[in-house]
């Protein structure tokens, strides 16, 4: 199945997801996990210059909301899931796959899509049934980090850089959440608390009779294990509830990606006029045409 090329488009909220291979629980929260995690995503945040909204990881996944005011989520999702995978299979003594795919990168049309995927990403331990109180997630979890919005230090071990005294370089980054722009206009008199609270009472009563791992249960599990049942969701095109959001949104979409492919075509095929729509990635020109 052909993959849609990236929109890079600035202004964009996007809600990023990506699952580890075969769902196993490489990314499982611990002390040492957790540091090596933060210390990357606050690494490539600070170069990259990357708004984050929201944020958890999961044993076998995470999601990210984020914005890229220069048009570079492709780089920072490039270094941040390269640097994860290297450095916790180290951390594991483990070889072979790390993640399954390619990250999901969903735009949010609208603010409240936005106010809706961050509500999604802070109840997330409980939707899946790990926790009961989503701020009791072991991980990495934005929910306790909102309170205050300070930032968050982590330290990122550079293994090119030998010091003089035999060890690696050490440097400290500072992982910043941003309040999500113009919620106030969509919130009106709830706050995000209420939409979080009454999203587990929802999540609650759909889990009617079932129990909740809790953190005590999920700390014993091993890093190559699996869940007993692993769903895997068709791909979104947009992150949103409103089904007229949806539908404009895919005919802006197929119309951009109709003029991505023309401009494609006219790239490998060595035409001189290729104008490729705005905010997309021209593809690498190869070696001969390919006509087909």
């Amino acid at each position: 199945m052909p993959r849609n090329p990236r929109n890079t488009d600035p202004a964009s909220i996007r809600l990023i997801t990506i699952r580890t291979f075969e769902a196993m629980f490489f990314l499982q929260p611990c002390a040492a996990v957790n540091e090596i995690i933060g210390g990357v995503l606050a690494r490539y945040q600070e170069i990259y210059k990357i708004e984050i909204y929201a944020y958890v990881f999961l044993s076998n996944h995470f999601h990210l909301l984020i914005r890229a005011p220069h048009s570079n989520t492709h780089a920072f999702m490039c270094r941040v899931n390269q640097e994860i995978s290297r450095r916790l299979r180290n951390y594991y003594n483990i070889s072979g796959r790390f993640w399954h795919r390619r990250y999901d990168d969903h735009p949010c049309p609208t603010i409240q899509d936005a106010l809706d995927a961050l509500v999604y990403i802070m109840a997330n331990p409980t939707n899946h049934g790990l926790v009961s109180d989503p701020s009791k997630w072991p991980g990495l979890h934005c929910i306790d980090h909102m309170k205050d919005y300070r930032d968050r230090e982590f330290f990122f071990t550079h293994y090119s850089h030998l010091e003089e005294s035999g060890e690696f370089y050490v440097s400290k980054h500072c992982l910043k959440l941003s309040p999500l722009p113009e919620a106030t206009t969509v919130l009106a008199d709830q706050s995000i608390a209420v939409l979080l609270r009454n999203r587990i009472m929802e999540i609650k009563t759909e889990r009617a009779g079932k129990r909740f791992l809790e953190p005590e249960a999920i700390k014993r599990q091993q890093p190559t294990n699996r869940p007993k049942e692993s769903k895997q969701s068709p791909k979104p095109i947009c992150y949103s509830k409103c089904l007229e959001t949806i539908i404009t949104f895919t005919k802006e979409f197929k119309s951009w990606l109709a003029q991505y492919r023309k401009a494609s075509f006219a790239f490998r095929t060595l035409q001189a006029k290729c104008d490729f729509p705005r905010f997309s990635i021209s593809p690498p020109r190869f070696f001969s045409p390919r006509l087909a």
